[in-house]
């Protein structure tokens, strides 16, 4: 069960990152895992992990420290897509894109419609089907993703609740 004050943090965090003020994000995600670890919390929350390796890549150009972070809270929380979609997205920054390709997908055979990762997977792949005939080739092998973006976009979207 999440501490509160750690989880109002992580939180606020979420907010700052609405805004992509990912400075700000991050010193929320990071004060979320030190209220875990003054608390010694035997098993930690690995989305505050996750979302501050995101935040410090993309605030503060810190991608090796941000794939750290990212790769193993995907590592224990291996059922969460979000997870994937953090690791993604550092290794955009890295521009590794394959490694970033790789990583939605997992999180997308974790949950298949999966709005935010269906996005990311699909700008990916546009972004270099636009590049030429090889990167099309390439493209068109990832059918499956292909039909599961189409699949998505061509749904209504949910009412919200």
């Amino acid at each position: 069960m999440p501490i509160v004050s750690a989880e109002n943090q992580f939180k606020k965090g979420l907010e700052y990152l609405v805004d992509r003020n990912y400075v700000e994000a991050a010193i929320r995600f990071r004060r979320a895992m030190d209220i875990e670890h003054q608390r010694r919390i035997l098993n930690p929350d690995m989305r505050y992990l996750s979302y501050y390796g995101m935040c410090r890549a993309a605030a503060h150009d810190k991608i090796q420290e941000g794939l750290h972070a990212c790769k193993r809270a995907a590592r224990v929380r291996n059922r969460d897509p979000e997870m994937f979609l953090n690791l993604g997205r550092v290794y955009l920054l890295a521009k590794q894109k394959r490694l970033a390709y790789d990583a939605f997908q997992t999180g997308l055979d974790l949950d298949p419609e999966h709005t935010v990762l269906l996005s990311e997977a699909a700008q990916l792949v546009q972004g270099s089907a636009r590049r030429g005939s090889a990167s099309r080739s390439a493209a068109q092998s990832r059918g499956g993703l292909f039909s599961r973006v189409r699949s998505a976009w061509s749904r209504p979207a949910p009412h919200p609740r």
